[in-house]
């Protein structure tokens, strides 16, 4: 099972394009704070969050500083950059 419940707060004003074919796609940065592993310093972790059709344009409402919740699917990509070539 791949399901990931996140609350935070917006990075940034939601940030919503359309893809060639003219579907909307939102992008959305979270920022969510978290205990370092001792426990004594308030760490920030950053997600990026993608939101395509009729949510993306939804969540255009959101703003900077808006506490957000994300429910989705986490994904992973490889990504190779001619630095990391050799």
């Amino acid at each position: 099972m791949n399901q990931v419940i996140l609350k935070g707060k917006s990075a940034r004003d939601v940030e919503l394009f359309k893809t060639k074919s003219g579907n909307p796609v939102a992008n959305v940065t979270v920022a969510i704070d978290r205990m370092n592993a001792k426990g004594d310093k308030l760490q920030t972790d950053w997600v990026k969050a993608v939101a395509f059709g009729d949510l993306a344009e939804k969540l255009t409402e959101i703003k900077k500083g808006d506490t957000v919740f994300v429910v989705g699917n986490i994904y992973t990509r490889d990504i190779t950059t001619p630095e990391r070539l050799s």
